[in-house]
């Protein structure tokens, strides 16, 4: 994916902690209005996670990601306590990150970057630092923007998207907080989408998420490993209909269709694995809601992870044979 924030939110999203905390993070006051989905991740309780550190720099392409991060920001992703991933329409799409680090400790870790690099300027009264990402290809030069929204809660964008975040916060803050929903504890990871909205004024023909949600308002999500479980792995999500009938078919037959279908295409190569965890998905129906949790079990999960393995590295593209004149040289 192109854009550097969401890229990192995907590669943070590969490991998952377990514990819970008490209150629903800060940084939800300063979701703008148009906000469509979120993915919160809670940096702290992932650092608790045993060996996180050292499994993560053990992938190359984890480790090249941290090194992008360190390298952009002069700054440690240890000294980030919780990311919110904000998106919305065409135009919305920022990162929110709770932090200890003063303004000025930024600013003066930022100011030794070459003037083509870094830069400064104010939008009303806030100051904005502009940060030029280091990077060989030309093209993926993006152009970040930060902003401080409080003395521990961070805007970082890619500048087009600044104003549009920025004119988000004017509207007022009960009514943005209604427009999204977080589940309750903040767990280590989770995620929102306001289905009726990303679905609403699409003439295209339907898509098949079209489809699948069509009677979907609002879905609440979270993943939990780890713990007491060890490697096992569990995904919850509860979902809001457009009314009772709605939510009974879409537990009845819509959820455990569509897993079976996206475990069949998923699993192809090994169709017993899909049927595992096909048969772990638990789902209920509550008036308008419906709470689905799929539980993977330590054993389930490793196997999962292998599978993939295999498939990403027979997909990978063979180097060229190295014609034989060309060969020892």
């Amino acid at each position: 994916m192109r854009h550097w924030i969401l890229r990192t939110g995907i590669l943070l999203l590969a490991v998952a902690g377990a514990s819970l905390r008490a209150a629903a993070p800060e940084l939800l006051k300063f979701v703008p209005a148009g906000t469509e989905y979120l993915v919160s991740v809670n940096l702290e309780r992932l650092r608790e996670v045993p060996g996180l550190r050292a499994a993560l720099e053990s992938n190359e392409d984890v480790a090249s990601r941290l090194a992008e991060f360190e390298n952009t920001y002069n700054l440690k992703l240890e000294d980030c306590r919780q990311l919110l991933f904000v998106g919305g329409g065409k135009r919305l799409r920022g990162m929110l990150v709770e932090t200890g680090v003063p303004e000025a400790k930024l600013e003066a870790s930022l100011a030794p970057l070459a003037s083509n690099r870094y830069s400064a300027a104010t939008a009303g009264e806030r100051k904005i630092h502009y940060v030029t990402a280091d990077r060989s290809v030309p093209e993926d030069r993006i152009k970040l923007a930060l902003c401080y929204l409080d003395a521990d809660s961070v805007l970082a964008t890619e500048e087009p998207y600044l104003a549009h975040f920025l004119e988000g916060l004017k509207t007022d803050s009960a009514i943005r907080l209604a427009a999204v929903e977080a589940p309750a504890g903040n767990p280590v990871i989770w995620g929102f989408l306001n289905v009726r909205s990303l679905t609403a004024g699409n003439k295209r023909k339907a898509s098949l998420f079209q489809v699948f949600f069509r009677d979907l308002r609002r879905v609440v999500w979270e993943i939990a490993s780890g713990g007491e479980h060890g490697g096992a792995l569990t995904l919850s999500a509860t979902g809001t209909c457009r009314n009772e009938q709605s939510a009974a078919l879409l537990n009845a037959s819509s959820l455990p269709g569509y897993l079976a279908m996206a475990a069949n295409l998923l699993f192809a190569a090994e169709p017993t694995l899909g049927g595992q965890v096909v048969n772990s998905l638990k789902s209920r129906v509550d008036g308008k809601k419906v709470y689905a949790e799929l539980k993977l079990s330590e054993e389930l999960t490793s196997s999962i992870g292998r599978y993939l393995k295999r498939e990403a590295e027979r997909r990978m593209m063979p180097p060229d044979p190295v014609p034989a004149d060309q060969r020892n040289r």
